[in-house]
């Protein structure tokens, strides 16, 4: 007879145990971070992330359609202001995987936009 699973271990898919919220692990989140002006950018973001999602609904349920959301917020705003509010997401992500509070990565389909080159910045050497 097939012992059966126990209700307390964690599946393949899920993390260790911690049902923390989305807004609980953003708050202790942004509190890891050591820059003023970092914690700052980043909070804007992740409080899109919070309102998608809900402040109660468990990290480890989030989907990459949350991110997704999130996302379309910027997608008429510059190149670099996008891969900024990327950059907030993806990391958030990697610090929630660290504390095992993702099993999987909800920013895997997100992509990064090319910026536009300004060209050299530099005086030409003639001119000089």
């Amino acid at each position: 007879m097939p012992a059966a699973a126990s209700p307390s271990a964690p599946g393949p898919e899920e993390p260790s145990g911690d049902r923390s919220t989305v807004g609980e692990a953003v708050e202790r989140f942004l509190a890891s971070l050591q820059s003023a002006t970092t914690r700052t950018s980043y909070a804007r973001t992740l409080a899109r992330l919070t309102t998608v999602a809900s402040p109660h609904h468990p990290v480890a349920d989030l989907e990459p359609d949350h991110y997704a959301t999130v996302m379309a917020t910027w997608d008429t705003a510059a190149a670099a202001t996008g891969n900024r509010h990327l950059s907030a997401l993806v990391s958030f992500t990697t610090w929630a995987q660290r504390q095992d509070l993702l099993a999987t990565n909800p920013a895997r389909r997100l992509t990064r936009r090319i910026t536009a080159r300004r060209g050299d910045r530099a005086i030409p050497a003639a001119r000089l």
